[in-house]
C-alpha cells in the first residue's frame, strides 16, 4: 500500500509535526528538522556516489529526510496557524474594528467570528493590527448584519476560557484550533456597522444566506426546509437537536453532513447534464466542466474538509481520465489530506476530518483486502456491498464516535440499506428545489415530492432509533483508549495480510491494556456526589448516586433534562448515569432530599435560590435555620452585603448566566466584605464530594 501511495511517507510525519506544533509552536524545531533532513540526504548521496550497489542498499534510508521534511512542514504550518495569546489591543485602545467572517443569528442573540484589523485609541486614531480572529457574541440580534461587513465595538477582549465543568469539552483548545484565542460578549447596540468589504467568500456567504432565506419562506414543510438546507448546502444550524440525535442513533448522521456521498451524486448530476458535449466530440471538456462545477459547489457550501476531500478525490479520478493516467483512490485520499493539512493544519484535531478520512481509508483498504466482486444479482450485490461498507465504517469509527458523541449506533447497516437508495433521488429533487426557490417561483408539486422523500428518510430514522438495542449511549472512551483501539485495529489488519500468529497475541495485549485503562478510570471516578454546574442559561444542580440522578434548576422550571443531557454528556457518560429525574415540585420529606421552592436539600446540603419569589421573607418559613449554599440567579438585582446580613452562615454561589457587568460588582462586594462566595462563571462548577462537610 505504501508503494502505491508514496505520499504516505510525507503525510504521517506531517501529522506528527502538527501534533508537536500544537504543544510547542516554536519555529526553530521545524528549522532544526530541515537542517537534519538536508544533512542526512547529503550524507546518503555521498555514501552511494561511486557504488551503485551500495546506493541501491541505501535507497530505503532516503525515506528519513522525506519524513523529517514532512515533520518540519507540519510543525511549521501549525506554529503559523496557532493564534498568539498576547492581547491584540493595548490598554489605551478604546474600540476595535474588524470584518465579520462567520455569522450565526439566533432569535435574541448573535455569534460571529470577526477578524480584528484595527484599533482606535481615545483620540480616534486608527492603529493597524495583525489579523486576529475574535469570537464575538451579542445580546440581541441585528438582522441587517451580513458576512463581509466591517464592524466596530468597545474593545474589552478576554481570553477564551472553559466553562469549568467536570468532563467538559476543552473549549480553549477547540477555539485555538479554529485560530481564535479571544472572546467578548456585548450588547447588540454597542456594535455598529462601519462598512463592507467585498470578497469571493463574503459574496458566496451572502448568496447562500439569501438562498436559505428563500427556502425558509417556500412551500416546503419546516422539517423539509431544514433538511434541504443541511443536505444540499451543508448548513446544519437549523436541524434541531432531537432530529440530530435520531439520525445519529439510527446510524445515518452522515446523511446530514456534506460528504463524499453528496459530492459524488452532485458530480454525477453535473456529468449527466453535460452529456451534449459528447455528441460534439468534447468528452474532455465534459470532464473539465464537471470539475469546475464541483469546485464551485465546494466553495459555495463553505469549503468544509469533507467536501474538499471528496472534491479532490473526484478531481483525481477525472483528471486521470483527461491525462490518460491511472489513478489510485488511496493515493488521491492522501493528496486530499496533504492539501487540507497544509492550508488548515488544525483540521487534524477536528472530529469531521478524523471520521471522514479514517472511514474512507478503511473502506478503500477493506475493498482491496477482500474480494468484493460477488457473482450475484444486482440487488444482492447492492445489499452485500452496503452491509460490508456500513460494518467497516461502524467498526472503524466505533471508538471515535464513543469518544466524541458518547453513543454508538448498532443498526446503521439496516438504516443505510433503506435510506441510501433514496439519496440520489433526494439530491436531484433537492437541486431542482434550490433552483426553483432561487428563481423566486413556488415549488408546488416539486415541493410535495421533496416533502415525501424527507418524510420517508425521517420515518426510517425514527423507526430504527426506537428499536431495541438500536444504539448504546452513555459511553465514556478516553483519548488513550482511542489510541489503543486503533492500535488493535492496525494489528488485526496486519494479521489479515501476513497471518503471523504473534500479531494476534499483540492484539490481545492491547485490548487487555484498553480494558485495564477503562477499569482504572472507572475506579477513580466517584459515583455519588453533588455538582452545581456552570451554565449560561440556568443554574443546574445535580445530585447523583450510582446510575440515578436528580436535577434541580431553580431558575428554569421545569428543568430541561434533554438540553442538560446534551451539554453534560461527558459527565453523564463518565459517571454511568442512566436515569435523570427532574425536580420541580415538593418532595416527601425534607430529610430525603426534597425540594420546596425556593429551598432544596441534596446530599445533606441545604440550598436556597435567590432571585425569584419573595426571598427576603423566606427566613421565617425555612425548614432549617442553616442554609449552606445561596444560589444567586440572574434575576437577583441587589447586593451581596444584603444577602449576607439575612443569611450570615451561607456561601454565595453566583450563577453562570449572570451578565458580566452585573457579576463584577457582586464578587467585588463579597470580597470586600469577606463573604464566602463562588462565581461559577469565573471559577467553574462547584463540585461537592459525597458526605463532605
Amino acid at each position: 500500500a505504501v508503494n502505491r501511495t508514496p505520499l504516505v511517507r510525507l503525510l504521517l510525519p506531517m501529522m506528527i509535526g502538527i501534533v508537536v506544533g500544537n504543544y510547542w509552536p516554536w519555529w526553530w524545531i521545524a528549522a532544526a528538522a530541515i537542517v537534519v533532513a538536508a544533512a542526512v540526504h547529503v550524507a546518503l548521496l555521498v555514501a552511494g556516489h561511486d557504488a551503485p550497489m551500495r546506493r541501491l542498499t541505501l535507497r530505503p534510508w532516503f525515506t528519513v529526510p522525506v519524513a523529517l521534511t514532512g515533520f518540519a512542514l507540519g510543525q511549521l504550518a501549525m506554529s503559523l496557524w496557532m493564534p498568539s495569546i498576547a492581547p491584540p489591543c493595548g490598554a489605551d485602545h478604546k474600540h476595535a474594528v474588524g470584518e465579520v467572517r462567520q455569522l450565526v443569528k439566533h432569535d435574541f442573540s448573535m455569534t460571529m467570528v470577526v477578524e480584528l484589523q484595527w484599533a482606535l485609541d481615545s483620540s480616534r486614531t486608527a492603529h493597524s493590527l495583525p489579523p486576529t480572529l475574535i469570537d464575538l457574541s451579542t445580546r440581541g440580534c441585528d438582522y441587517t448584519l451580513h458576512v463581509g461587513d466591517v464592524v466596530a465595538w468597545p474593545c474589552a477582549l478576554q481570553p477564551v476560557r472553559n466553562m469549568g465543568n467536570p468532563c467538559e469539552v476543552d473549549r480553549v483548545a477547540l477555539m485555538r484550533h479554529q485560530g481564535i484565542a479571544f472572546t467578548q460578549h456585548i450588547g447588540v447596540k454597542e456594535l455598529w456597522r462601519v462598512g463592507h468589504r467585498n470578497s469571493l467568500m463574503s459574496w458566496m456567504a451572502q448568496q447562500r444566506a439569501r438562498l436559505i432565506q428563500r427556502i425558509l419562506v417556500s412551500d416546503l414543510s419546516p422539517v423539509s426546509q431544514h433538511f434541504l438546507v443541511a443536505v444540499m448546502m451543508g448548513d446544519r444550524q437549523l436541524i434541531d437537536s432531537e432530529q440530530r440525535d435520531t439520525f445519529a442513533h439510527a446510524g445515518i448522521a452522515h446523511v446530514l453532513a456534506l460528504s463524499g456521498l453528496h459530492v459524488g451524486i452532485i458530480a454525477m448530476l453535473f456529468w449527466w447534464l453535460l452529456f451534449p458535449l459528447d455528441f460534439l466530440g468534447r468528452k474532455k471538456w465534459r470532464l473539465a466542466v464537471t470539475l469546475l462545477c464541483i469546485a464551485a459547489y465546494a466553495t459555495f457550501t463553505g469549503v468544509s474538509p469533507s467536501v474538499v476531500r471528496a472534491s479532490i478525490m473526484v478531481g483525481f479520478t477525472m483528471g486521470g481520465v483527461i491525462l490518460y493516467r491511472r489513478t489510485h483512490a488511496l493515493n488521491a485520499l492522501v493528496v486530499a489530506a496533504l492539501f487540507i493539512l497544509t492550508v488548515w493544519p488544525a483540521s487534524l484535531f477536528a472530529v469531521g476530518f478524523q471520521m471522514s478520512f479514517i472511514t474512507v481509508a478503511a473502506l478503500l483498504m477493506a475493498f482491496e483486502l477482500f474480494d468484493t466482486r460477488w457473482h450475484l444479482p444486482t440487488w444482492a450485490n447492492y445489499v452485500c456491498s452496503t452491509l460490508v461498507s456500513s460494518s467497516v465504517a461502524s467498526i472503524t469509527t466505533l471508538a471515535l464516535a464513543a469518544h466524541y458523541f458518547h453513543s454508538v449506533p448498532l443498526l446503521g447497516a439496516v438504516t443505510n440499506l433503506l435510506v441510501l437508495p433514496a439519496m440520489p433521488i433526494v439530491m436531484v429533487v433537492g437541486s431542482l428545489c434550490l433552483l426553483t426557490a432561487g428563481s423566486g417561483m413556488g415549488l408546488g408539486l416539486l415541493g410535495r415530492c421533496f416533502d415525501a422523500l424527507c418524510s420517508y428518510v425521517d420515518s426510517v430514522a425514527r423507526w430504527v432509533a426506537t428499536l431495541p438495542m438500536s444504539h448504546i449511549g452513555s459511553l465514556d472512551v478516553t483519548t488513550t483508549a482511542v489510541w489503543l483501539y486503533f492500535a488493535a485495529l492496525s494489528l488485526i489488519v496486519w494479521w489479515l495480510r501476513s497471518r503471523r500468529g504473534w500479531l494476534l497475541v499483540a492484539t490481545g495485549a492491547v485490548l487487555a491494556a484498553m480494558a485495564m485503562h477503562s477499569a482504572w478510570i472507572d475506579w477513580r471516578t466517584p459515583h455519588r456526589g453533588l455538582v452545581v454546574f456552570n451554565d449560561y442559561s440556568s443554574t443546574p444542580v445535580l445530585q447523583f448516586d450510582g446510575d440515578s440522578a436528580w436535577l434541580w434548576c431553580p431558575d428554569a422550571t421545569p428543568p430541561d433534562v434533554a438540553t442538560f443531557t446534551r451539554r453534560q454528556a461527558g459527565f453523564i457518560a463518565r459517571h454511568h448515569i442512566a436515569h435523570i429525574t427532574p425536580i420541580d415540585t415538593c418532595g416527601a420529606q425534607w430529610s430525603t432530599g426534597a425540594v420546596r421552592p425556593p429551598y432544596a436539600m441534596m446530599q445533606g446540603w441545604r440550598m436556597m435560590a435567590i432571585g425569584s419569589g419573595k426571598w427576603k421573607n423566606r427566613t421565617a418559613d425555612a425548614p432549617d435555620s442553616t442554609v449552606n449554599l445561596l444560589l444567586v440567579t440572574k434575576r437577583y438585582h441587589g447586593d451581596a452585603v444584603t444577602l449576607h446580613n439575612l443569611y450570615p452562615a451561607a456561601t454565595l454561589v453566583f450563577s453562570g448566566d449572570i451578565y458580566p457587568d452585573n457579576l463584577s460588582p457582586l464578587t467585588h462586594q463579597a470580597d470586600t466584605a469577606h463573604i464566602a462566595s463562588h462565581a461559577l462563571a469565573t471559577r467553574g462548577a462547584l463540585v461537592i464530594a459525597a458526605n463532605s462537610e
